[in-house]
């Protein structure tokens, strides 16, 4: 399932970000390293190879491994180059993205938003948190299920990627805190989070997951009036992971901000995105 993490680099120090997540998250799932420059015309290529070599280098005086392999790509249009890529199911893409919005996207040249509005596989994506990434303080994989959307397809890719991490899997829900509705006591009318019980919800998640061979570590319900994407936030930067699997949004391009733009500008931790299609 997961052989190769690929890390687009266009030479900035941005692009850069993604390379500590991925050499964590490979060297967890004895998987392969990556580093693929795409230039747009071949006078690009040179500048960009010096670039790839440098940072090759850099990875290899972290690891025993040696460094990593690098290949730089002509094409005019980088963001499909790297979808070819993403097509392997035995690879995945991890980048870094602020997540633009369309217009910001078009005027920046954004190649990671334009990724993550066309993306049909699961990829992951590395934010621009002011403070810089923290050091998990476990290797757990943390999976957010909203308690609206079935979660099955999010959980068993969840599963999938706990085994070959060899990761406890955390399971985590952000509800608003309301109290019970008057005629439905066992009913909740929030904008967040399940519509009942949330601990209850979680149970029942946890029972799906026992089906499926694995046995959640830990179940998190955790309250907050604002947006999923605060809680998680919140509850991440006190509990730091390897890895947060969140369930993505049609691809498409989108004009309104959503989680995971705001997760991409607060939070400190790769984000697997697990698209719908």
């Amino acid at each position: 399932m997961l052989r190769t993490i690929v890390v687009p680099l266009d030479g900035t120090d941005f692009s850069a970000r993604a390379i500590p997540a991925a050499r964590a998250i490979a060297g967890a799932g004895k998987a392969d390293l990556r580093l693929v420059g795409v230039a747009r015309t071949a006078a690009e290529t040179e500048p960009l190879r010096r670039h790839l070599a440098e940072a090759a280098q850099l990875v290899a005086a972290l690891t025993a491994d040696g460094p990593p392999g690098r290949d730089v790509i002509v094409d005019d249009d980088p963001a499909v180059a790297l979808l070819k890529i993403a097509g392997d199911p035995d690879t995945v893409l991890c980048f870094a993205s602020h997540d633009h919005l369309p217009v910001a996207t078009t005027i920046m040249h954004s190649i990671g938003s334009l990724i993550i509005e066309r993306a049909s596989h699961p990829f992951i994506v590395v934010g621009a948190d002011p403070d810089g990434p923290v050091p998990p303080t476990s290797n757990d994989v943390v999976v957010a299920v909203d308690g609206v959307e079935d979660p099955g397809p999010l959980l068993a890719t969840a599963v999938v990627w706990a085994r070959h991490l060899q990761a406890p899997l955390r399971v985590v829900t952000v509800y608003e805190p309301v109290p019970a509705d008057i005629r439905r006591p066992d009913h909740y009318t929030r904008h967040l989070g399940p519509p009942g019980d949330p601990d209850t919800y979680l149970v029942g998640v946890s029972r799906r997951l026992e089906e499926m061979g694995v046995v959640p570590v830990e179940l998190t319900a955790i309250p907050d009036a604002t947006s999923e994407a605060d809680g998680l936030t919140r509850h991440l930067h006190d509990r730091p992971a390897l890895l947060l699997i969140v369930g993505g949004r049609q691809p498409g391009a989108h004009i309104a901000p959503g989680m995971l733009r705001h997760l991409l500008r607060e939070m400190p931790l790769p984000i697997l995105v697990v698209n719908r299609h």
